[in-house]
């Protein structure tokens, strides 16, 4: 598995950097992958992901939310263009998102069981609450 790993980290470094030579590259990436293994980085590489997965769920609704509630004609054509790239209130929802997915993973907060729902369901709430313009009637003519 180890030399598995070894030949792809070869490849996909040569692949990036056209220019380097295959065998300072294995041996680089040999010489890495052994500090990595010695520092035991992987018994805390699954609560990394887990961690990043419950924290970037929240985006995912505050999209939803945008893009079928709050600016449904946004998305099509050149008004994709007049979309800031970053909110305020995108960010103020997925802070608060990801702060009750942290705190319901670690049991502190439960509201329906599982975290990354809890997560969607609070940032799409406190998003929509924050952009949400009520649609003027068109005037009616005479």
């Amino acid at each position: 598995m180890n030399a598995l790993n070894l030949y792809s980290v070869a490849l996909s470094i040569g692949v990036a950097v056209p220019r380097s030579r295959r065998t300072i590259t294995t041996l680089v990436g040999g010489l890495a992958g052994t500090l990595v293994a010695f520092l035991q980085i992987l018994d805390h590489f699954l609560t990394f992901l887990f961690y990043l997965s419950i924290v970037f769920v929240p985006v995912a609704s505050i999209i939803i939310v945008d893009f079928f509630l709050i600016r449904p004609g946004d998305y099509m054509g050149d008004a994709i263009h007049s979309i800031k790239p970053v909110e305020k209130a995108a960010l103020i929802a997925w802070a608060a998102g990801a702060c009750v997915a942290v705190l319901g993973s670690a049991g502190y907060l439960r509201l329906s069981g599982i975290a990354a729902v809890d997560a969607m369901v609070v940032s799409a709430g406190i998003y929509g609450v924050l952009r949400w313009r009520p649609r003027t009637a068109l005037p009616e003519s005479a």
